[in-house]
């Protein structure tokens, strides 16, 4: 997950991609995530469910 500043960073958007996308990021700041946890080229999203650091909690059985 990296936030990235895009074109249309001077309208008060910032641009949310995956990290496949931000090698590319440079020369196409065309594509932006609609909502903050998808990134619209790859269409996987950019945040992962379990944080950092922290155990996935054990399943209940």
């Amino acid at each position: 997950m990296r936030k990235r500043e895009g074109k249309s960073a001077a309208k008060g958007r910032s641009v949310w991609q995956c990290k496949g996308c931000t090698a590319r990021q440079k020369e196409e700041a065309r594509h932006e995530a609609k909502d903050a946890r998808r990134c619209e080229r790859k269409k996987r999203a950019t945040k992962q469910s379990t944080r950092h650091g922290k155990r996935k909690k054990p399943t209940v059985k």
